[in-house]
């Protein structure tokens, strides 16, 4: 499930057995998995199609950092908000991954942090753009944010 509001997708699932280890707590390589996840449905409720390259340009992963603060545990309920900024021809996914405190809680707990760059290519090529196309910053408006914080 997704919803885009405040400038920021939110993106929600469970936690099932697959993503855990053998004590029950997320494996570290499952959480890019749902990072993915919540980015490219952020971008596609922005109206922008993954599936196929847009305008003869893509972005590929240049760099990932993240910042664990505690696991998240088999069948939780995790949300991840998703923002974007732009930096010359990159985009800086800002991506909070939380779970409420308590059961029924409004409340939240930060279980990651994490600062995805993606680079705007040229389609055939792969060769850096040396900005974003203004389809792609119109289109990303919704999730835009000014951040430029780091992980």
């Amino acid at each position: 499930m997704t919803t885009l509001s405040a400038n920021k997708s939110r993106y929600q699932f469970e936690v099932h057995v697959f993503d855990t280890d053998g004590y029950g707590v997320m494996w570290h390589g499952a959480y890019l998995k749902w990072l993915e996840a919540a980015r490219d449905k952020a971008v596609a409720d922005c109206g922008i199609d993954l599936q196929t390259p847009n305008e003869g340009w893509v972005y590929p992963v240049a760099e990932q950092n993240l910042r664990f603060r505690k696991g998240a545990k088999l069948r939780d309920t995790v949300t991840i908000y998703t923002q974007v900024s732009i930096q010359g021809p990159r985009l800086r996914f800002h991506q909070t991954m939380v779970r409420p405190q308590a059961k029924e809680s409004a409340i939240e707990e930060t279980l990651l942090e994490t600062v995805t760059t993606c680079v705007v290519c040229e389609a055939t090529t792969f060769k850096p753009l040396r900005r974003i196309p203004a389809e792609l910053q119109q289109g990303l408006a919704p999730i835009f944010t000014e951040a430029s914080a780091t992980v």
